[in-house]
């Protein structure tokens, strides 16, 4: 009997296949494309591995996010294309954990897969494809047989440039430069369709390299080196003037090089040092002393110097936090905690010896902080503590910069990262412990797709590695602190501050008085102008608050009531004096400033409202002789403004620091025994739900940066509403009083921590197009708006479809904003719906929609 043939394998289990995601600019690719792994790329494939792929008529770049010796079954496996390389060297793979978190990005906040993948992976660090043109092996013979069809003056153009490159080849937009910009698409389509043309695909490494420079290595061992130079230093005695001046240069330069081993130092540092020329060291090369190479410098983005700082001693609160932090460290598992601190509790010693135990523990750490103002004050702190093993991430950073940052970071030269909100993505191994200060912050919240908050991406991250999330705030999220207090989270409490130093001490000035007196007063109460002239008298520092730039809120025709708005938003331009202009703070649109009314020609025409370049006017004109700074966004675009303004204010080389909310939050000044808020009701009259919640924390923050040295403070808050809540909490310094009250309402409306929210905005130059788009969402949603009875959780009916309406900012550059608001009592529930809503709608409806999941502002 003969035995039967073996079973032929399928074909599908003897192969490697890889999901990749593909890093286009396409819309609607939301998860990752099948490819088979050829054998000669098998051994060099891991997650994470950025590989080339075939994509339609084209070539792309991805990232692997699974591998598998079996295909999905709904595909035939002689239809999967093959992976057709890999991209190596710098910027080329992503972590695991870093992969996930783009994932849980995708599904959370139903965004396209690709643009998240695109997003954890700054733009300066992946490679790219670009598409060429080359002139075909045979391109003459077509040329000559299509000779009728083809041959025109531009047609003839394209081929004359491309005969003339060295390869043949050229991009359409270098074609395009030699032809004086001439528009090339359907020229070149058509000679790729008769055969003159081939594709070509290109694979560029990141956009950014390395630094090259020139260094200068000694060649002599040390004690010949040392002999040289000992040799003419004693024939500088008998030197003339003219070869005294040669020696000494080339003493200095050998000096320096036998002092710091070596080398090698790069040129241009090392003349500077030296104070030495070229000439003298082309004698040293004369001479077989030096040598040049080339070498790779980091560029080092921190401009204050690091050193050993010794550690105060900890409170008992701070003792009894940085335990509970050890023991969630050991426990391995994914867990968020609430470091709840009132000002100046010492919320940063709590973290710099968290992360020390996590350093012990052979893990890494992330700190986020919500400003890049505050990221170089936290950045000398840590690296006072921790040296050289810190990294930075921010958007301040040049891309050199950053490109170096992130290659220290992968390559493991740093344990610890530092940075704003992009720096959750920074590749990290081993995270054990991510802290997020400030973790109220909306700056934590991005406003472009994907719209992801850093907090809710921080613990998302945790999840992939067994990490602790450390959120900290003296005025936690309303969510946050729910959570905490639920015991989903830990909670762990900073009530005092650190060296037993006293809250300060909060005067609440009300505006009304004056004009019920008929007496009004001027950008400063009585109280405010007294309380800064004595801290002046004893060179003591203050710091002035209002939470609007510019000079005035617009100007306005005193005769006719004319304002001056702009022609692109929905909004009043904003009157900046200095420069003269008038400026759009959300489009950027600016002009001239009118000295007569466009409207009715009169010259009545005033600036109207404050902001903080009149507060700065104002102090100036008040106090001449006071040292005067502003930290706003107009004055902080240089470079490292932010940095020089707050090392001259902690130096004591300023009297009076004007800001908006950048001086807010987390700056540390034991100077500063004074704060003045100029008007605390700029933030307690906006139609959003978390305005009041947004005006406490504003207030408690910005008051907490006064007495936290050894004198104590004292903080004033003008105000026509010194009755409102948010206002005499924070005048109390009471968190909890204002938690109850603000619970409560958000109980009662439904809205969160006990509902989650999705604001979908509609933007179009047709206003009629974006609001009929929202109209046919909300049809398919659930027929319109209603109401829910309380908070609910899970079922098809626990959603609540509110509008569509016109956003409070109807009209930005240009476009219509509509908006509609959804409620529901979980989140899948909103997601699963939003989805469905969504597969209704035609390509062209969806293309209006912004989706934001859990928005900070509706704006």
């Amino acid at each position: 009997m003969v035995d039967p043939s073996p079973p032929v394998a399928d074909p599908r289990e003897l192969t490697l296949f890889a999901a990749v995601v593909v890093g286009v600019d396409a819309p609607g690719l939301r998860q990752p494309f099948t490819y088979r792994v050829p054998d000669s790329l098998r051994p060099l494939l891991a997650v994470g591995t950025c590989v080339v792929v075939p994509f339609g008529y084209q070539e792309a770049i991805g990232f692997v996010l699974a591998l598998s010796e079996r295909a999905p079954d709904h595909l035939e496996a002689e239809t999967i294309k093959d992976v057709a390389g890999l991209v190596t060297g710098e910027g080329a793979h992503l972590p695991d954990a870093v992969l996930k978190t783009a994932q849980w990005m995708s599904r959370n906040y139903l965004t396209d897969l690709a643009l998240c993948v695109r997003t954890v992976v700054p733009d300066a660090q992946t490679a790219h494809i670009h598409r060429r043109y080359r002139l075909a092996p045979d391109w003459a013979e077509c040329w000559q047989d299509r000779l009728a069809e083809i041959r025109t003056a531009t047609h003839r153009d394209v081929v004359r440039v491309l005969g003339e490159r060295p390869e043949r080849a050229g991009t359409e937009a270098q074609i395009a430069d030699a032809l004086n910009g001439a528009k090339l698409t359907s020229p070149l389509s058509l000679l790729r369709q008769r055969g003159v043309l081939i594709d070509e695909w290109r694979v560029d490494p990141p956009k950014i390299g390395a630094k090259q420079v020139k260094a200068i290595r000694l060649l002599p061992n040390w004690d010949e080196a040392e002999s040289i130079a000992a040799t003419w230093e004693v024939a500088l005695a008998g030197a003339t003037d003219r070869e005294r001046k040669s020696l000494e240069g080339r003493v200095r330069l050998l000096r320096t090089l036998i002092e710091s081993g070596g080398g090698p130092i790069p040129t241009a540092e090392l003349l500077a040092r030296t104070d030495a020329t070229a000439v003298h060291l082309k004698k040293l090369e004369a001479g077989n002393l030096v040598e040049t190479e080339t070498i790779t410098l980091r560029r080092k983005p921190f401009k204050l110097a690091g050193g050993a700082a010794v550690p105060p001693m900890p409170t008992g609160e701070q003792t009894a936090a940085v335990e509970a932090v050890k023991q969630r460290l050991d426990g391995r598992e994914a867990n968020v905690v609430l470091l709840y601190g009132v000002t100046g509790s010492g919320k940063t010693e709590v973290y710099l010896r968290s992360i020390a135990e996590t350093r012990r523990r052979k893990k890494t750490a992330l700190v986020l902080v919500p400003e890049i103002a505050l990221t170089a004050q936290v950045m000398d702190t840590f690296r006072a503590r921790i040296g050289d093993r810190v990294a930075v991430l921010h958007s301040g950073l040049s891309a050199g910069e950053r490109r170096d940052e992130w290659q220290r970071i992968g390559r493991g030269e740093a344990d610890v990262v530092v940075g704003a909100r992009s720096a959750i993505f920074a590749p990290l191994e081993k995270v054990g412990l991510i802290v997020v200060d400030e973790e109220h912050e909306a700056s934590y919240k991005q406003d472009a797709a994907p719209r992801y908050h850093a907090r809710d991406v921080a613990i998302a991250r945790a999840r992939a590695t067994g990490a602790t999330v450390l959120l900290g705030s003296a005025t936690p999220a309303m969510e946050s602190f729910y959570r905490a207090e639920a015991g989903e989270w830990g909670f762990l409490p900073l009530r005092e501050r650190a060296l037993s130093r006293p809250l300060p001490s909060v005067q609440i000035i009300d505006l009304r008085e004056g004009y019920k007196k008929g007496d009004p007063p001027g950008i400063f109460a009585p109280p405010l102008m007294e309380a800064i002239t004595d801290r002046l008298a004893k060179r003591e520092q203050t710091i002035l608050f209002l939470n609007r730039r510019g000079y005035a809120q617009f100007l306005l025709c005193r005769d006719c009531g004319y304002t001056t708005r702009c022609p692109h938003c929905d909004v009043s331009l904003t009157f900046h004096s200095r420069a003269r202009r008038l400026m759009c703070h959300h489009c950027g649109f600016e002009k001239g400033a009118p000295s007569v009314c466009p409207v009715c020609t009169g010259d009545r025409i005033r600036p109207f409202g404050l902001g903080t370049e009149r507060i700065e006017t104002e102090v100036r004109a008040l106090f001449p002789d006071a040292r005067v700074l502003r930290m706003d966004r107009d004055t902080t675009q240089r470079k490292d403004a932010h940095l020089s303004m707050l090392k001259t204010f902690r130096n004591g080389d300023a009297d009076i620091l004007i800001g908006t909310q950048m001086v807010a939050k987390g700056l540390d000044f034991a100077g500063v025994t004074l704060v003045g808020v100029i008007s605390a009701d700029t933030a307690l009259n906006m139609p959003d739900f978390r305005a009041s919640e947004r005006a406490f924390q504003l207030l408690t923050q910005v008051s907490g940066r006064a007495g936290r040295g050894r004198k104590p403070g004292h903080v004033i808050v003008q105000t026509f509403n010194p009755e409102h809540e948010s206002v005499a909490a924070a005048a109390e310094h009471d968190y909890e009083t204002f938690y109850r009250q603000e619970i409560g309402n958000r109980r009662e409306l439904g809205y969160p921590p006990f509902t989650r929210l999705a604001n979908i905005i509609a933007q179009d130059e047709d206003g009629r197009r974006a609001e009929a788009a929202l109209r046919s969402l909300a049809g398919f949603l659930g027929g319109g708006s209603r109401l829910l009875e309380g908070p609910k959780v899970g079922g098809d009916d626990d959603l609540q479809v509110l509008g569509p309406a016109p956003c409070p900012l109807s009209r930005l550059q240009e476009r219509y904003r509509w908006h509609l608001l959804l409620k529901a009592g979980d989140i899948d529930t909103l997601r699963s719906r939003i989805r469905a809503g969504l597969a209704q709608l035609t390509a062209s409806e969806r293309s209006l929609l912004h989706i934001d999941i859990d928005p900070m502002s509706l704006l």
